[in-house]
């Protein structure tokens, strides 16, 4: 006779989950936190963009982490995802768009300009179009985008104000210093001593716009084959479990914000606001509504 009580509960297999190394998920990956009868199996790509684009093309994990513009348009997509309401990776995107140093012009002055970036959809670059839309007035068919590569998620298409650029193996910091473009938006922070942030005081904007919005700039969250959660919710939840302990214990701080909050009404307002960009913005035909997002199994995750 089936043990229902013990099979229903948890996958017999382990789950394969492909997270990065995070203060916020280490304890997960060093094997710290665990759950009685749950087997987890983390599986790491060659790069995290590379795992990233494996999870919405090929299903390789059973639970990913994702970037949250990968997620949303993988569900336009109709991919089988669902949400799990855990940011793992949050932050301010302010001190991402870069100049060169010997050009003095802020964010007012960039109609009409080139601004690379690798992907028109990169949750960063989202976030940097919703900074100049809802701080400087500047919509983002204004700029002329060059991107250098597509959308994690096939096929999608992106805006007719994008245009696809061959960079001949050049960084997106070199794009800028040989005046390819006249902005990029990096993924990192700026070093390089030829060039700045076009925002001059980073910090000041970060405030101003919590003060403005009061949403937090969400970046990765974590999402699970909703095939999965269907004949094993237990298993996923104790998934979440354990990637809100690892988050309580390493809380992720930025000019004294939570920008990494843990649940679902901790992160709705934040998660909405993403849903209006990501339509606005031409990354998804239509808007989304978040409680769709979700599995009914797990909509109580709050």
């Amino acid at each position: 006779m089936r043990n229902t009580k013990t099979e229903d509960r948890l996958c017999a297999r382990p789950l394969r989950v492909h997270l990065v190394d995070r203060p916020n998920t280490r304890a997960l990956l060093s094997g710290r936190l665990s759950a009685p009868g749950l087997k987890l199996e983390f599986c790491h790509a060659s790069t995290p963009p590379q795992g990233f684009r494996r999870m919405v093309r090929e299903g390789a994990y059973d639970i990913s982490e994702l970037p949250l513009m990968t997620f949303l348009q993988a569900r336009a997509m109709g991919r089988p995802l669902t949400l799990l309401p855990a940011v793992v990776m949050g932050r301010f995107q302010h001190r991402f768009l870069a100049a060169r140093a010997d050009e003095r012009w802020g964010p007012e002055a960039l109609r009409g300009k080139r601004i690379a970036a690798r992907s028109y959809s990169v949750t960063t670059v989202t976030l940097v179009r919703a900074i100049l839309w809802h701080q400087y007035g500047i919509a983002p068919e204004e700029l002329h985008w060059l991107c250098t590569d597509d959308s994690h998620v096939d096929g999608i298409c992106d805006p007719p104000h994008v245009q696809r650029l061959d960079a001949e193996g050049r960084s997106l910091e070199e794009l800028l210093l040989d005046g390819t473009v006249d902005a990029a938006v990096l993924g990192r922070e700026i070093t390089h001593p030829g060039l700045r942030c076009v925002i001059a005081d980073p910090d000041a904007a970060a405030r101003d716009w919590v003060a403005r919005t009061g949403v937090m700039q969400i970046n990765h969250i974590v999402a699970a084959d909703e095939e999965l959660v269907s004949r094993y919710p237990e298993a996923v939840r104790q998934v979440w479990q354990m990637l809100g302990e690892a988050a309580r214990a390493t809380p992720r701080s930025e000019l004294g914000y939570d920008v990494a909050p843990f649940g679902l009404e901790a992160n709705r307002k934040s998660l909405e606001f993403a849903l209006d960009c990501a339509f606005e913005q031409g990354l998804t035909p239509g808007r989304l509504e978040l409680e769709t997002l979700i599995h009914p199994a797990l909509r109580d995750l709050v």
